[in-house]
Order: structure tokens, then sequence, then C-alpha cells
């Protein structure tokens, strides 16, 4: 679970951000390509795909980060403010994909 290795050093605020990220992209991702609509079916499949790539990213990206923290260098990969621009991307994305399958499916 991403956030779990930055918890035992000590970097609470970041393992929740990691944790909570991970979660809401693979959630995500599983909902959109589970069960998409019939209208739009191919753009929310898309955007289920990216979902699942930024949690496959994020899950990548911490275990890196923790290594990292293992050998001593305690600088983050990714900035925190980094992180939320990501967040706000992918918010977006989502939104605007929705947005589309549901003009698509009138």
């Amino acid at each position: 679970m991403p956030g779990a290795g930055h918890w035992g050093y000590g970097e609470i605020p970041a393992a929740i951000t990691r944790g909570l990220l991970y979660v809401w992209a693979l959630g995500l991702s599983i909902l959109l390509l589970a069960r998409p609509p019939a209208a739009g079916r191919a753009l929310v499949r898309g955007i289920g795909m990216i979902f699942a790539l930024c949690a496959a990213a994020v899950w990548l990206l911490s275990l890196l980060e923790v290594l990292r923290f293992g050998e001593g260098d305690r600088r983050p990969l990714i900035p925190p403010k980094a992180l939320t621009w990501v967040t706000a991307a992918m918010s977006s994305l989502l939104f605007f994909g929705l947005l589309g399958a549901i003009i698509a499916g009138r």
C-alpha cells in the first residue's frame, strides 16, 4: 500500500497523501472499467485506464521514494505541490471525461 513505508519513516502527511491518492485512483479505475455506461463507453474506459496508470505510478513512485529513504535520502521524488497539481489534473480529467460521456449519450 503506498504510504505505508512513508508512515514507517515518520512521514505521516506524505503517507496519508499517497495512500489517499492511490485508493482514489484505483477505486475510480475499477468503477470506470467494470461498469462503463452504454453511451460514451470508449471515453469512460479510456479515463479508467488513465486512472489505473496513475494508481500504478503512485505505487511505483512511493516504492522508489521509500527505497531512497532507506538509503538516507529524505528528499521527495515528487514535491507536495506537484502532487496537488496532479490531483487537480486528474479531477479535471474525470469531470470533463464524464461530461463528454453524458454529451455523447444524448
